[in-house]
């Protein structure tokens, strides 16, 4: 009889590592709990809704909670800041770049916040938006020696956009919004406030589709085009 071949041992496993889990994974269910409420997020719990204990999550993320933020945010981000199209003006790509942050943030308030904290900690944590950024700001003509200081101000109008949007966006809040922009306009007096009168509803319809609503590119240019004036202006 044939001796079957010995087959060469199955590489163990580190301890707290589970087949299957993945850091990707891992953030991606960090992030869906993120956004149910800051308050309740934990490594404990992240991990009971992974099936998993929270060594699992630790073998992933050795430096806990603030690697695992970190990661959120790259996935967030990873895919906003696309490669130059041929001739491309780099106003255009600025503005293009604004609106797709907007966008890959959209009805995302608290990764939204997230994203604001964890940039401001580390301006290079997402490093291809960060390079793209300050490309288009040397594209533009910004003084090289400029071009350290206006990539912190072009943060600031980022950071700024996309909270502005996060507020307009944020799901749970709407139609409690709605309904105090609706009372507040009901107690003024129609003749003294005449517009807000005749735009009550509208004002009100607005607010309460904030949160389905896709981000516009009204609020990226306005964003976009002042760090642009800013160039400029050197």
């Amino acid at each position: 009889m044939a001796l079957k071949p010995k087959l060469p041992p199955k590489p163990k496993r580190k301890a707290g590592m589970r087949a299957g889990l993945t850091r990707a994974i891992i953030a991606a269910r960090a992030e869906k709990q993120f956004e149910t409420g800051v308050e309740r997020f934990s490594l404990r719990s992240l991990a009971r809704s992974l099936g998993v204990v929270p060594a699992s999550i630790t073998a992933h993320f050795k430096r806990g909670v603030p690697e695992l933020f970190d990661e959120i945010v790259k996935a967030a981000l990873e895919n906003v800041a696309r490669p130059y199209k041929p001739k491309e003006e780099p106003a255009d790509y600025l503005r293009y770049l604004f609106l797709a942050i907007l966008t890959s943030l959209h009805g995302k308030s608290a990764v939204s916040e997230l994203v604001v904290w964890r940039l401001s900690d580390n301006p290079a944590l997402v490093p291809v938006l960060a390079e793209r950024l300050l490309a288009s700001l040397s594209a533009l003509g910004a003084p090289k020696d400029s071009v350290p200081k206006l990539f912190a101000t072009a943060l600031g109008l980022i950071f700024e956009m996309i909270l502005t949007e996060s507020a307009r966006s944020r799901a749970p809040d709407q139609q409690a919004r709605s309904n105090r922009v609706k009372a507040t306009i009901d107690a003024l007096s129609p003749t003294e406030f005449s517009h807000l009168a005749e735009f009550k509803d509208a004002l009100v319809a607005e607010v309460a589709m904030g949160a389905t609503a896709a981000p516009t590119s009204e609020l990226a240019q306005v964003y976009s085009n002042r760090l642009i004036a800013l160039i400029d202006g050197q």
